[in-house]
């Protein structure tokens, strides 16, 4: 894996900074050190990806093999945190390598890691619909990975969470890994106060943690 471009300005999409208009903190509050790794992709009003897509369709082919350079790649100790800027109209993914014992997966569409992911699509302005900000855990990958927790802490409806039981993404049967056919854990709004959203999507589920359209503030905890 190529070490990321962790670049210090907006043109990337994604920056290592506080000035962008969606920030997210990563912290470990693992016992041991990790690398965080995250990938991006712009994508526009009329070329929009649903947040469930990005990991069993768009990581496995699009970013890891023909993107292999990570938009961010960073090391934290424990107790340790970063935070990101991402710019309006991406749709990114990231995971942790774990104390140098996190591996890769084989097989088809192997090559991403092999762990719990996070994703991410930012708000894409002059969109007719589905211009929402989402984020969610995803478990497509390795359904037993280690425990991730994505809180929305900013914008127009601060409070939902995503881990390891609410808005994120299993396979059916709590098998790993699935390409098609996720199944989204309890992300309907009586499931939480605040921004919890699910929808039908290509080929499973789709939805999320929502509400952090303008000025939005997520943290996300590697444990």
């Amino acid at each position: 894996m190529s070490p990321g471009a962790n670049a210090a300005g907006g043109p990337s999409g994604i920056w290592i900074g506080n000035d962008g208009p969606t920030l997210v903190e990563y912290t470990n509050d693992s016992s041991g050190p990790i690398i965080l790794v995250i990938w991006t992709k712009s994508v526009s009003a009329t070329n929009k990806r649903s947040t469930a897509s990005i990991i069993p369709a768009g990581f496995v082919e699009e970013y890891n093999n023909n993107t292999p350079v990570p938009a961010v790649t960073w090391s934290l100790a424990n107790g340790e945190s970063v935070t990101v800027s991402m710019a309006n109209s991406v749709s990114a993914g990231w995971a942790a390598l774990y104390n140098h014992q996190t591996g890769l997966t084989g097989g088809y569409g192997g090559g991403q890691i092999d762990n719990t992911w996070g994703e991410i699509t930012t708000y894409i302005p002059n969109a007719s619909n589905s211009s929402e900000a989402t984020t969610d855990v995803s478990r497509l990958i390795n359904n037993n990975g280690n425990t991730m927790t994505i809180t929305v802490k900013g914008g127009e409806n601060p409070g939902c969470v995503a881990d390891m039981t609410r808005c994120s993404y299993t396979c059916p049967g709590g098998a790993s890994p699935c390409t098609y056919g996720g199944l989204m854990l309890d992300c309907q709004a009586s499931d939480q106060a605040y921004g919890a959203k699910l929808g039908p999507g290509d080929g499973g589920a789709s939805g999320g943690c929502q509400g952090f359209n303008s000025n939005g503030v997520i943290t996300v905890s590697f444990s």
